[in-house]
């Protein structure tokens, strides 16, 4: 639990230096690090809803395609586990035919 409470107060420092003129990687990092850690406490709804931001962010603001995909691709994961297996399929589809693949 210590441990827990020392990285959650480590990512609330780290978000509160960054500058909004900074590259929007460090926020996905956070988002990402948020993600990890609800996921560790299983809470995969936050888990998923802090991985769908990470994926808002590379996509709207970034406008990282690759980005995009990881963090997409990693809320398909977080989906699946939850027992959301019909959104994490639709999502995997979404992502494969943004991508140009097409049908798997």
């Amino acid at each position: 639990m210590q441990d827990e409470a020392l990285a959650r107060q480590a990512m609330d420092e780290c978000e509160s230096l960054l500058q909004p003129d900074w590259r929007p990687e460090f926020r996905i990092e956070m988002l990402r690090s948020r993600s990890h850690l609800a996921d560790s406490q299983g809470d995969l709804d936050a888990a998923i809803a802090l991985r769908q931001e990470a994926v808002r962010v590379a996509r709207d603001v970034f406008g990282d395609w690759r980005l995009e995909v990881i963090d997409a691709t990693c809320v398909a994961e977080l989906q699946w586990r939850a027992g959301r297996h019909a959104e994490a399929a639709k999502l995997l589809t979404a992502i494969t035919r943004k991508c140009g693949f097409g049908r798997l």
